[in-house]
């Protein structure tokens, strides 16, 4: 079990992707540490949600947003 993965907040994760939507939205890309202090989130957290996220726009078809 990956330290992201231990922590998991389904909450969190639903405004993680929210928020990456808009920045994507804005042509901007963010850093880990942005996502870090405003989710409060470690790094690791930070690169399983990706993951996650990364996971699902790839299994919908979607352009990936991670």
């Amino acid at each position: 079990m990956t330290d992201g993965s231990r922590n998991f907040q389904p909450e969190k994760f639903k405004a993680f992707v929210r928020y990456l939507i808009q920045v994507a939205k804005n042509k901007r890309c963010v850093p880990y540490n942005e996502l870090e202090n405003i989710f409060g989130l470690n790094h690791g957290q930070v690169g399983y949600y990706a993951g996650m996220l990364g996971d699902y726009c790839i299994a919908e078809e979607l352009p990936p947003l991670n």
